[in-house]
């Protein structure tokens, strides 16, 4: 019988928090760096100590509702 493999994938994207709501409020949350290159170098790095295989960024574009923040047209 071939042995099999398992190959563990890490998930994460790129806001604060995406699939567990309120875990950014943690005292140990980091998710707030999310647009600082080190916390995924530390984070790949940390992956990496733990056997992960491969880490998927998500990235996302975001639609608004509100005006405020959209650029005035011309």
């Amino acid at each position: 019988m071939t042995k099999k493999r398992i190959i563990l994938n890490a998930f994460d994207m790129t806001c604060v928090s995406h699939q567990a709501a309120g875990t950014w409020r943690h005292p140990e949350s980091q998710a707030s760096r999310y647009n600082d290159i080190e916390y995924w170098t530390n984070m790949a790095i940390e992956l990496e100590r733990g056997h992960f295989d491969t880490l998927f960024i998500a990235t996302w574009l975001a639609c608004t509702t509100s005006t405020a923040t959209l650029p005035a047209r011309r």
